[in-house]
């Protein structure tokens, strides 16, 4: 998922701190007609997560969505051309 403008990885904030950009990979399947949605713990805090990382040179919101989305939790799979959501928090 991409919240921010696509030229840009840090954006300025309300309050004049740097947002750094963070893209997301949703990752779902259907089992037995249900949708079930692919979640990771953290390594800092043991949370559970959506596989999620900065941007990539030379690669797609897209792709790198992708390529997180192997190296956290080995998943592959197709991926959408535009984002499904965003969102900010401090």
């Amino acid at each position: 998922m991409n919240a921010f403008a696509p030229d840009s990885s840090i954006q300025p904030s309300d309050n004049g701190r740097a947002i750094r950009s963070q893209l997301g990979a949703l990752c779902w399947r259907l089992r037995n007609g249900e949708p079930e949605v692919l979640l990771v713990t953290s390594r800092d805090t043991g949370r559970w997560v959506i596989p999620k990382g900065g941007r990539m040179v030379g690669k797609t919101d897209p792709q790198a969505a992708a390529e997180e989305a192997y190296e956290e939790a080995g998943i592959q799979g197709e991926t959408l051309e535009a984002p499904v959501g965003h969102f900010r928090y401090a």
